[in-house]
């Protein structure tokens, strides 16, 4: 029961970081001409994906997501 809550607990803050980063994006977006900035939240956001698939046993699945997103924006 506790590694579960301390699974969870990880967890919890890779998706805090998600939402930070794209709330990042989000305000730069408004006001940038560069996109180079938006690149390492994007990174950010890829990390946090990543770790969490490790963690739940999806990364590949998440591995294909990123990969793809990437492909689009870059």
């Amino acid at each position: 029961m506790d590694k579960e809550f301390e699974i969870g607990k990880e967890l919890n803050l890779y998706k805090d970081e998600i939402k930070n980063a794209s709330q990042r994006i989000i305000s730069k977006l408004e006001k940038l001409n560069d996109f180079s900035e938006i690149d390492k939240e994007f990174v950010t956001i890829f990390n946090a994906l990543g770790k969490i698939g490790t963690i739940t046993g999806n990364a590949h699945r998440l591995n294909e997501f990123s990969d793809s997103v990437t492909d689009l924006l870059f």
